[in-house]
């Protein structure tokens, strides 16, 4: 071992003392990335569904709207409630690759709590991978977009048809 290599090799038990406390950071994360996933994410797509859905009803059980209205505008509800479902199952999907390098992160942890070894490259990878699931996760939320879109168009649609 070089000079420099001794000099900034941590010493194991500050590794242990750090490894427990990022571990429990690391936990914690992953505890409430998936509450507040869950939550917001439930109001969401409801919310998504409720609007496109009962326009699309409203529309298409209207008699005041002429034959043209009802399709454009019930055609957009029901694409705004497929852009929903979209945003479920990406979303979802999104979730699943961002909680694995979390939960490899945590290994890293625990596995350093013990050793006192701190392996920086696998800690850097596993960091690479939790961003790269962030800027993928941003894609989750263009669907959800469409779908206020979509309900937005549909209700204009009905608007001009009223008119």
């Amino acid at each position: 071992m070089t000079e420099s290599e001794i000099e900034t090799k941590p010493e194991p038990e500050l590794v242990k003392h750090a490894a427990q406390y990022y571990l429990a950071n690391a936990q914690e994360m992953k505890s409430h990335l998936i509450v507040e996933h869950a939550a917001s994410f439930r109001w969401l797509l409801a919310s998504l569904l409720a609007i496109n859905g009962g326009a699309a009803i409203a529309v298409l059980s209207s008699d005041k709207l002429p034959s043209g209205a009802k399709i454009w505008a019930g055609g957009f509800f029901t694409v705004g409630i497929f852009a929903a479902l979209l945003l479920a199952y990406f979303s979802q999907k999104s979730l699943k690759k961002t909680l694995q390098p979390i939960g490899e992160i945590a290994e890293h942890w625990v596995g350093a709590s013990y050793s006192g070894e701190l392996d920086t490259e696998n800690l850097q990878k596993a960091d690479d991978e939790i961003k790269k699931a962030l800027t993928v996760g941003r894609l989750t939320e263009i669907p959800g977009w469409i779908s206020a879109i979509c309900f937005g168009i549909g209700v204009i649609q009905v608007g001009r048809a009223l008119t």
